[in-house]
Parts: C-alpha cells; structure tokens; sequence
C-alpha cells in the first residue's frame, strides 16, 4: 500500500512538472513588468535634460551617457539645455515634466539639497526628496586651483594671505560655495566667495585672467581648464587624491588636519556625494523608475561606454539609484546644529 502512495506522489509530481513546462513554453517570450516597460520605450523621444549651457561637465557627462542610453531603450534621446538662473530652471523643468519618465535630467544634487537644507529661496519650488531618482554617474572630489596670475603658490601662501583671497561660484547654492567656504574654515583663510558668474567655464577664464585668485571645481572640469598655463592644480579637498590629477595630493597631505578640521572635510564629502544625479520627475510609475535605474546601470557598465569617457576624461563614479534617495532623504534630514553651523560657515564668506 506505501509503494502505491509512493507511485502515485511521483505521478502527481511529474504531471506538476510538465505543466509548469508546458505553461512556461506557451507563455510570451519577454513579458513581464520590465519587458513592457521596454515596450513603452521602445522608438519614443527621451528629451535629456541638462540646467547649464552647452560645453560644461554636466553637459560633457549628458551627451556621453545619450547615445549608450538611446541604444539599451531602443529610443531617440534628446539633449536639451535649459542654462538660466544657475541650474535652477533647469531642475524645475523635471520637476514639472509630465511624470511618465519621457523626460529625465542629469541634476546638481548638492546645489537642490543645500539649497533646500539651509532654506535659500533658489530652491523652495522643489523637495528634492520627491524626485525619482535614477542614479549619480559621477561624484567627484573638487580640486583646488589656483591663477598663476595671483602671488600664492601654496596652501601656506594662502593661509598667510593679507588681502581677501577671492573665489568665483556661479550661484548661492552651486557646489563651488559649500567647497570654497568649508575650505577657507579649514584654512582659516581671508578670503571671499564672489557669485555671478554662468558656470565653471567662466570661472575658468577669470581666473585665467587673473580677477579671481583660485577656484574649485570638480576633477574631471578641471582636467580641462589646467591645460592653460595660467592655472595650477593645487590639491584635491578631499582625503584621497582622484585619478585625473594623480600628481595632485589630497589636502590632506600637504597639511595634518585636527579631528574638527577632518570632520569639517567629511560633511563636504558626504554634501557632494549627490553631484551629477540622473533623476525624473516625482510621481513615475515605481516599476518604470526601476526599469530607467537597471538601464542606467547597464549603460554605465558597458565596457564600450566606459572606455569613451576615460578617453574623453570623464570620471565613472556610479551610485544606484536606491543608494542616492537614501543619501539625499539622509542629508535632508541632517540635525538642526549642524545645519546651522553649516550656514554660518557658508554666509561668513559670502559677498552677496
């Protein structure tokens, strides 16, 4: 009697067995959620958006990344720049996009979230807590330059400084400022941090000129701008050397720093890690912000992609996109002391 309950289990489970077979060899081939979020990709228009002007990193980055992007959705990717007002425009236009993620944008994340944490009137028309979130393509640490046209040749030279050290930034809330202003409370330096100026590139040439004395600027646009004779890379502010400017030490090495001045580094660090974000508009369908997150992934990992930005020096420092709304939630959320501290350091050498 066993051996028959036996016999007819086995049957029970072979016939199971088939039909799970026979179900699988019936079904479409590539169905499921990602395969019709594919199919809805599938020959649309991606417009791509970027908040500067033409020639800049983050534009560098948005036509690098396009045509990798355009081939793994089978779609036409569009780059759009929208350059007013220091990437604020830019932002709110995805912002505001029709949330079925046909428009995405390559985001200053640390410009949205310190413009938001410290309440700068910039930004009050996002909550960068509700972008979708797609993933960083690169967060770099910034490097300090200086105008061969100024008298400092050194952190010393700087630190010693009589007249104000001056420092370009493009906005309030661009990333130039919480760098340049955590830098001259390390230093303890004389210096200020002059607004108005439409990107890096200008920045550049002011320096190049002479009108500025130093500048900071994230490595890979400053492996262009130090191709002019007239700009030294100094240091990276930061507590590793990156790879474009091997030769240039980290800050810490050319100065032993105390535990106040390292946890001042850190919070810079830890402020940038949300720079050149891929993000779409709140309120995409969950399963199409996936799809866009494991595209974005695959495009940023394929061996061809990678070998044209290291031939073009564009550094591939990839986040998911789970990992930057956890980070930009974090920051948001950081305690009111510090939030204040920060905003004081900031306003302390700021000239308005």
């Amino acid at each position: 009697m066993k051996e028959i309950k036996m016999v007819v289990a086995a049957v029970f489970m072979l016939g199971a067995l088939l039909l799970s077979f026979a179900s699988a060899a019936t079904a479409a081939p590539g169905s499921g959620p990602a395969a019709a979020e594919a199919s809805f990709y599938k020959g649309k228009t991606v417009t791509f958006v970027v908040p500067t002007a033409p020639g800049g990193g983050y534009d560098a980055y948005a036509r690098l990344i396009s045509p990798y992007l355009a081939k793994s959705l089978e779609a036409t990717v569009v780059v759009r720049n929208v350059p007013a007002a220091g990437f604020v425009e830019g932002h709110n236009f995805v912002y505001n996009a029709e949330p079925n993620g046909l428009t995405i944008g390559i985001i200053n994340g640390v410009m949205q979230c310190v413009g938001q944490l410290l309440g700068y009137a910039e930004t009050k028309r996002i909550d960068a807590r509700r972008f979708s979130w797609i993933g960083v393509v690169a967060s770099e640490p910034s490097v300090l330059v200086l105008s061969n046209k100024s008298p400092y040749r050194s952190l010393n030279d700087l630190k010693v400084a009589k007249s104000p050290i001056k420092f370009p930034a493009t906005g309030v809330t661009t990333k130039e400022v919480p760098t340049q202003a955590i830098l001259s409370e390390i230093l303890g330096l004389n210096s200020k941090i002059i607004l108005g100026f439409r990107g890096s590139k200008e920045s550049s040439l002011a320096a190049i000129r002479g009108e500025v004395d130093a500048m900071t600027a994230s490595a890979s646009s400053v492996a262009d701008f130090v191709k002019n004779p007239e700009l030294t890379a100094l240091c990276a502010v930061s507590r590793s050397r990156t790879s474009l400017f091997p030769g240039a030490p980290a800050i810490t090495e050319l100065l032993p720093l105390n535990p106040q001045q390292l946890k001042l580094l850190d919070l810079l660090e830890w402020i940038g890690q949300p720079e050149r974000a891929i993000a779409a508009a709140p309120g995409v369908p969950a399963g199409r912000v996936q799809f866009l997150r494991s595209t974005l992934n695959k495009v940023l990992h394929d061996q061809g992609f990678l070998a044209t930005a290291a031939k073009t020096q564009r550094i591939i420092l990839y986040s998911t996109g789970e990992e930057l709304a956890k980070n930009v939630s974090e920051l948001l959320n950081m305690p009111e002391s510090d939030i204040a501290k920060l905003k004081n350091t900031i306003e302390k050498y700021l000239v308005r």
